[in-house]
């Protein structure tokens, strides 16, 4: 088996840049679509959302791939901060949908009347699960 080498100053910085500015251009570009929408609340969505689940964790990734105790502690953090990022992203689709009058189902709901309720799990981490509207 191979001997892991910590990753070079250099090619981190490198791959560091590309996954930052990917994040924040993409994710831009996701909240102003479609074209000529603007930024608008929802945008943050899918701004949110790319910059936690590429740009900080992907950030996590590298910086774990530097090894050394200072960097897996680094790590955990700003894989932490991804996991909020995420989870604001997830917090502003949920205040759209209340605000345009689609509700929301909890994992607890008894009712659920096919085919009028159409409902796709979004996250399950630590045994919570959310439900949400998709179709009318």
């Amino acid at each position: 088996m191979a001997k892991m080498t910590p990753l070079p100053t250099n090619k981190y910085l490198l791959l560091l840049s590309i996954v930052i500015g990917h994040s924040l251009l993409g994710g831009y570009y996701a909240g102003t679509r479609p074209e000529g929408a603007g930024w608008r609340f929802f945008s943050w969505h899918p701004f949110l959302m790319m910059v936690g689940m590429v740009g900080l964790m992907g950030t996590a990734t590298l910086t774990k791939k530097r090894m050394g105790y200072t960097n897996t502690k680094l790590h955990g953090m700003i894989a932490w901060a991804g996991l909020m990022s995420s989870y604001a992203g997830f917090y502003v689709i949920y205040q759209n949908k209340n605000t345009m009058g689609k509700i929301t189902i909890p994992l607890s709901t008894p009712r659920l009347d096919w085919p009028c309720w159409w409902v796709r799990p979004c996250w399950e981490w630590r045994g919570e699960c959310f439900y949400i509207r998709i179709l009318d």
